[in-house]
């Protein structure tokens, strides 16, 4: 099955609450579906979505840049339940590396926050855990905080694995 990225636009809401309250309460935390509704409402960072061939939005995540012009931080990465384990997150993880980059040359390193349940697929792409705080989301839902060093080794691997598998992405 084939993929389409695009930027995320008004009308794709609706799609990626309705993920997000899918992963209720495993993988999110109640309260957090109005926290995700307000930075959708007032989002002015690049916010990408995942399209599957039946034109269904499947994913969707972005990237923030924070005080620090050093450091960007990756948030709100979700993946509808029905396309875990299929390369899915992985393409959306790899596309918002690539948009930085392409777009941000002076971000040395990236980070974000997950739970227990994703932090082993964040590791395998080369994020380290910095620190955990147990039930940090909710009882039961303990936070991550990782990095990535983002050198420009790092850079260059990122657009040679993101165009490997979206050419001409």
């Amino acid at each position: 099955m084939a993929f389409h990225i695009r930027d995320y636009q008004l009308e794709d809401r609706a799609s990626c609450l309705a993920i997000l309250q899918d992963h209720i309460p495993d993988l999110f935390a109640p309260g957090e579906c109005g926290a995700f509704a307000d930075f959708l409402d007032g989002n002015d960072a690049p916010y990408f979505i995942v399209i599957e061939t039946r034109g269904v939005l499947i994913a969707c995540g972005g990237v923030r840049l924070v005080s620090e012009p050093t450091i960007a931080r990756l948030v709100w990465g979700i993946v509808d339940r029905e396309y875990h384990r299929q390369g899915v997150g992985r393409l959306l993880l790899l596309a918002r590396l690539n948009w930085l980059a392409q777009h941000q040359p002076h971000v040395r390193r990236v980070e974000l926050h997950t739970s227990q349940y994703v932090r082993p697929f964040f590791e395998s792409a080369g994020f380290v855990v910095d620190t955990e705080a147990e039930h940090g989301y909710a009882p039961g839902l303990h936070r991550y905080d990782l990095h990535m060093d983002f050198d420009a080794a790092r850079r260059a691997q990122v657009v040679q694995q993101y165009h490997l598998i979206r050419p001409g992405g």
